[in-house]
This record gives structure tokens, sequence and C-alpha cells, in this order.
């Protein structure tokens, strides 16, 4: 079996994620002959937000429905849409899905026929979305942000940087699905739009750093390097230490994958010199300390690997608590490094404790395919060789639709496959 089978941790990118909450409210348009409708709609929308606010979800609803009547006798279109949405994040909040989606739905239908009204029909659609994201429908939210996105290209009025949040947020979205060659081409146009919009450095410097990760994990590791050479070029110009510590990660993951063991070790180290004694960064400090452990597996020196594994783990485990599904990675990684030296109780307890995570998760096959290589592995070595297989085919019929044939994780997983098949092919001679 090929000894390559530690779990990276993704490269890093520098901004804060886009929050997929839904919007409460809308700034209503004032119509003189119709004032007195309006204000009554404003008090009882301002009532509504602020019941919904400290937790009064029953009356929050009671009054967003009021707040509904008022807008249609006023006959103003984007009060109705406007409280169409409001009522819907509320009724959603109380665990009412498909009537918040029917909701949006009015809202949407109304307000698409308003070429006047762009701004709240982008608010409808990402309610929408949001409702659909929170509730694990992921193809359906990005068929509503793609919808944003093709509005928001017919509109002259709108500009390029407002695009910005939904390209995100589809990026997001598409990477969670294991699209990897759409998450490229949202975040090269991401890029592109932030470039020519002169932001600021930190900000370019992140949305390099996007584009950066997505050629990394499609296995462009040449234009990986280069992207991320120019972003800590930028973040160093800039003065911005926290972000060169991620892009020397990023590189030492990039150096590893191109066999360049020495320059990954040292971009490693220099990561880790940078983090050491910043406290605001333990997460990062953990990251790299797991990604230098794998390069030693790789250099197969699995006792120095050992302790910066389980230091890895302890760092995190501090921070997402026990039973999270964010641990799978450490979790994986240490489980594989002691499965190397032939411990295979300790393996199997990290193991088994993974797999429990797994089985109560909502995460993809994809997001789960180096698990699941992983747990095939320590089977093998156990000779559970059908449940090793089972896992083999998880794992390689969840990666081969969005990666290339011969990216190396999706190659060294069927590497492993090949192998453990000519084992059973051999015992299968043996016993005749």
């Amino acid at each position: 079996m090929q000894s390559n089978n530690c779990q990276r941790i993704r490269l890093v990118f520098l901004a804060l994620a886009i929050v997929s909450s839904l919007l409460l409210t809308a700034a209503p348009r004032a119509v003189a002959s119709k004032e007195s409708n309006i204000a009554q709609w404003q008090k009882v929308s301002k009532a509504a937000s602020d019941a919904f606010s400290e937790g009064r979800r029953q009356q929050a609803e009671a009054l967003f429905r009021r707040a509904l009547q008022l807008a249609r006798k006023s006959g103003e279109k984007d009060l109705i849409g406007n409280s169409l949405c409001n009522l819907a994040a509320t009724v959603y909040d109380r665990g009412q899905i498909e009537e918040s989606i029917g909701l949006c739905r009015q809202a949407i239908s109304l307000l698409e026929k308003e070429p006047n009204f762009k701004e709240d029909l982008y608010v409808a659609l990402r309610s929408l979305g949001g409702i659909y994201e929170n509730s694990g429908r992921t193809s359906e939210a990005v068929e509503s942000y793609k919808q944003i996105l093709a509005s928001m290209n017919k509109d002259p009025r709108c500009k390029p940087i407002e695009r910005i949040p939904y390209l995100e947020l589809l990026s997001l979205l598409y990477e969670k699905q294991g699209k990897l060659k759409q998450v490229l081409s949202v975040n090269s146009e991401s890029l592109a739009i932030k470039e020519k919009a002169r932001v600021e450095p930190l900000v370019l410097v992140n949305a390099i750093s996007r584009l950066a990760n997505t050629n990394y994990q499609l296995g462009h590791f040449r234009e990986a390097e280069n992207l991320n050479k120019r972003a800590l070029a930028i973040a160093e110009k800039a003065g911005q230490g926290s972000s060169g510590a991620s892009l020397c990660n990023n590189l030492g993951l990039i150096y590893t994958a191109l066999g360049r063991f020495s320059e990954a070790e040292s971009m490693f180290k220099r990561s880790l010199k940078s983090l050491e004694n910043r406290p605001d960064e333990t997460e990062m400090l953990g990251q790299t300390l797991g990604n230098l452990a794998s390069l030693y597996m790789d250099k197969m020196e699995p006792k120095l690997a050992e302790p910066l594994y389980r230091r890895a783990l302890q760092i995190k485990q501090k921070a997402v608590g026990a039973n999270s599904i964010e641990l799978l990675t450490e979790l994986s990684n240490l489980g594989n490094c002691y499965r190397y030296q032939h411990q295979f109780p300790q393996a199997q307890e990290l193991f088994d404790r993974a797999l429990k995570l797994v089985d109560k998760s909502s995460i993809s096959e994809f997001q789960k395919a180096e698990f699941l290589n992983n747990l095939a592995l320590l089977y093998v070595d156990q000779r559970k060789y059908s449940q090793a297989e089972t896992l083999y085919r998880r794992a390689i019929a969840a990666l081969e639709p969005s990666l290339s044939k011969d990216h190396p994780t999706l190659v060294r997983i069927r590497h492993n496959f090949t192998d453990l098949l000519n084992i059973q092919s051999n015992q299968a001679k043996r016993s005749i």
C-alpha cells in the first residue's frame, strides 16, 4: 500500500466567511398618497423585528402577518415583497420550512416583474437561497444565487463589485458539492472583479489565496504555487504578518504535493515560527502542525509526525469540543500515523471515534473520501478485506465526478484499491 495517505488541511483563505442568515429588513419607499398606510406598515414591521430579535417568535409571526396585510392594502409591491420575506424568515425559524419557501417564491414572482425593484428581488432570492442552504438543499440554494447573478448581469445599474457576496456564497456551495471546476470559474471571476476595483491589499490577498486553493485541490500545483507567491509578496509589502503565515503554510502544502520536501519543510517551519507566540492564531497553528506532520509521513518518519499530530488534535479539540465533526482530519491523521507504526489498538480507537462522528454528520461523500481511504487501510492491515473494498469504492465514487483522472489523491486511492484487489486475488488462488 502507498504510505502517502495523510489527510491534508485545506489551504487557508483569510477573509471571514459570509454568514448565511436571512435578511429581515429592507428600506421602504415613501409614497405621499398612501403615507398613512406606509407609516402604519413601518410601525408594525418595526415592532415585529423587535419581537423577533428579542426571541418572541410567536408574537413576531403575528405582527409580520399583520404587516403583510397592511402592505397588500397599500398596493406597494416592494413593501409586499419585503413583508413576505420577513414572514418567511420568521416561519422558517419556527420550523415551517415549506411555508417559508412558498412565501419567498411569492415575493420573487411579484418582484421579478418589476424592473425598478431589483434590489428587493435580490433580497427575496437571497432569503430563499438561505432557507435552502440552511435546510441542506444545496442544489436549490445554488440555483437561487445563480438567479441573482444572472439578474445582476442584465441590470445596467449593478456594479460588478456588488456581485462579490453572491459569487462567494456560490463558491462555498460548489465546494461543498465537490464541483471544483465551477469553484475555479467563480473564484476567477471574483478575483478579476476585485483586481479591477483596486480593493484593499488584504482583500486581494484573500481572493488570490482562494483561487490558489481551488487550483491546489484540482491538482494544478504550478498555478497554485504562482498565485500563492503573488499573494505572499502583496501581504509582506502590506505588513500583513498573519496572512504571511497562512500563505507559507499553503506553499508548504504545494511543495509537498510537488515532492519538494525540503522547501515544504522550510515553509511550514517559517509559518510555525510566526504562529507559536500568537494566541489569536491557534487554529492556524494546529493546521500547520498537522501539515508538517503529514510531510514527515510522506518522508516515512512517523515518529516525528506523531507528536505533531497529537498536538494538532489537542488544539482542535479545545477549540471545537470532543464530539465535533471538525475533528475528522486530526483523528484520521493520528490514527493513520499509529497504523503506520503497527500500533493497531491505538489506531482503531481513533478511527472508531471518527467513524461515530461521520455517521452522525451531514458532510458530503466527497468530504469523507480521505477518511474512508484511511479507514480502509486499517481494515486491510487487519485483513478485513470486504469492509476495506466497500470503503474504497465509496471514496472513489465520491471523488471521480470532481477530480481529473490523474489527480494525485484519486490516483493514490485507486492504487490502494488495486493493491487490495491483488491481495484478494492471490488469496483466492491459494485457496484453490
